[in-house]
C-alpha cells in the first residue's frame, strides 16, 4: 500500500499519512536512529501503525475536521492555542507536532507494538518459580485494566493538540 499524505486541504480521500518515507528517514536520522537497514517498503507499515495511533485520539483533539469525508482526523478548524495560546490554528494545515509525533511512532513501532491488546487469558507476571525436582511456577493476577503503552516523547509533541478535558492546575 502506497502512502498518501494529507497537503492540509483534508480533499484527498485516500490521504493515510502526514510524513513520507523521506521524512522518516530526515527525522531518524537527525536524532542518529539508522534505518537503512529499512527499505522504503517496510518504512511504509511503520507510518500507517504510528497513524493508526494518531488516529486512536480522535476524541481528544481540539477543534472539529475541516472537511466532512477527510479520511484523517486533522486538519481541523477551531484548534485555539496549539501554535500560541490564543491563536485559532490555520485549518488548512498540519501541525508539525503531529507530523514529529508520527514520525517518532514509526521508529517506535520497530520494535514495540503501538497499540497492544490485553487479552482475558493473560497472566500476570511471574512472582514464585520453584525448581528443585518438580517445576512450580505462580502468577500474580492479571491486571484488570486496560493496558496503554506510554511514549514520553509523542506525549510531549501531542499535548498542544489535546483538548484538557476541563481540567486545569489550582496553586494555592
Amino acid at each position: 500500500m502506497a502512502l498518501t499524505i494529507e497537503d492540509g486541504t483534508g480533499s484527498n480521500s485516500s490521504a493515510n499519512s502526514y510524513a513520507s518515507v523521506q521524512d522518516l528517514r530526515d527525522y531518524a536520522g537527525a536524532r542518529g536512529v539508522d534505518l537503512s537497514a529499512l527499505s522504503d517498503a517496510e518504512c511504509e507499515p511503520l507510518l500507517i501503525r504510528a497513524m493508526d495511533f494518531l488516529e486512536s485520539k480522535r476524541d481528544r483533539y481540539k477543534g472539529y475536521i475541516s472537511t466532512q469525508g477527510q479520511p484523517l482526523q486533522w486538519p481541523r478548524a477551531d484548534a485555539w492555542g496549539i501554535s500560541y495560546p490564543d491563536a485559532l490554528f490555520p485549518s488548512d494545515e498540519i501541525p508539525r507536532e503531529l507530523v514529529y509525533a508520527q514520525l517518532a511512532l514509526a521508529i517506535e513501532a520497530r520494535d514495540n507494538d503501538l497499540q497492544p491488546n490485553r487479552l482475558p487469558t493473560d497472566t500476570g507476571p511471574v512472582i514464585k518459580e520453584r525448581v528443585e525436582g518438580a517445576v512450580d511456577v505462580a502468577y500474580a493476577a492479571p491486571v484488570q485494566q486496560q493496558f496503554t503503552p506510554a511514549f514520553a516523547k509523542v506525549d510531549a509533541l501531542l499535548a498542544p493538540l489535546l483538548k484538557n478535558n476541563g481540567l486545569f492546575l489550582v496553586r494555592t
